[in-house]
């Protein structure tokens, strides 16, 4: 299954490859300036994929540590979703990064861990 390219201009493509368990960016760099969003794309036309920023923010009571508004995007089987441009609360800071995690969705609801990319904001 082929993935598709990132895509510098506006949002960033991302493609899920589920039988490489490989992302096409990782690191992905959005600018919080230019209000750059994040297009996640299921390549698979059977499973889904959960995209999850599950580490806790100590800054912000203890929710997940997410660079967006939401912390979980679920991508449809053959489908994309958008993040949404960076959120006030997000940091510029090369050395700080926000871990994700890629979760297989399956038919049943059962989730694998797939990938655990990251991104970083930049002013």
């Amino acid at each position: 299954m082929a993935a598709l390219p990132v895509h510098v201009a506006g949002n960033i493509w991302v493609g899920v490859d589920l039988i490489t368990a490989k992302v096409t960016s990782d690191p992905i760099r959005i600018s919080k300036k230019a209000k750059q969003e994040v297009e996640w794309y299921c390549l698979d036309k059977k499973d889904s994929v959960l995209v999850c920023f599950e580490e806790p923010d100590p800054k912000r009571n203890g929710q997940k540590r997410s660079p967006f508004e939401a912390t979980e995007f679920l991508v449809p089987m053959g489908g994309s979703v958008c993040s949404g441009p960076p959120g006030d609360h997000a940091t510029p800071d090369e050395n700080n990064a926000y871990k994700y995690a890629i979760y297989n969705v399956d038919s049943t609801g059962r989730k694998t861990l797939l990938l655990d990319p990251r991104i970083i904001i930049t002013p």
